[in-house]
């Protein structure tokens, strides 16, 4: 069995805890995906901050006046 230094064991461990953390850190920042009609009534009582439209994939996305993100599909 070939044995590694331990620098190649420590770089290979903080590898590990880095990507590890930044996949829990951008699974937080995920959108809640809603319904189209969820999105129509909550734009109509007034619970959308802002918008944004990518009609290439035809998705909406926002954050509502509670500040929480979305995504639709239109």
């Amino acid at each position: 069995m070939k044995k590694y230094s331990s620098a190649t064991v420590w770089i290979f461990v903080i590898l590990i805890l880095f990507l590890s953390a930044t996949f829990l850190w951008n699974s937080g920042k995920m959108a809640d995906e809603i319904s189209y009609s969820d999105f129509q009534q909550k734009w109509v009582n007034d619970e959308i901050e802002s918008v944004m439209v990518h009609p290439d994939k035809m998705i909406i996305s926002g954050k509502t006046t509670s500040n929480k993100q979305f995504t639709t599909y239109a």
